[in-house]
């Protein structure tokens, strides 16, 4: 888990649209206004840039791996 202080968000670091980045695919708001009885409220993004969507395809074919060995 982490915490986005700007977006005020934990969020699950494990999964994000681009494998080897943080960014997150979703989260819970934290709103310290909400009352004890309220469900959290759940933030999701699916959003890509061309880049991103080029970056993730090149990775797909091995093109954008690093090479290990």
């Amino acid at each position: 888990m982490g915490y986005d202080k700007k977006r005020n968000i934990v969020i699950d670091v494990r999964y994000s649209m681009i494998p080897n980045q943080i960014s997150p695919m979703w989260g819970l708001v934290i709103d310290d206004q909400r009352g004890i009885n309220e469900h959290a409220i759940w933030w999701t993004s699916r959003i890509l840039n061309q880049g991103q969507i080029d970056l993730f395809k090149d990775m797909l074919k091995g093109e954008s791996c690093a090479n290990n060995s």
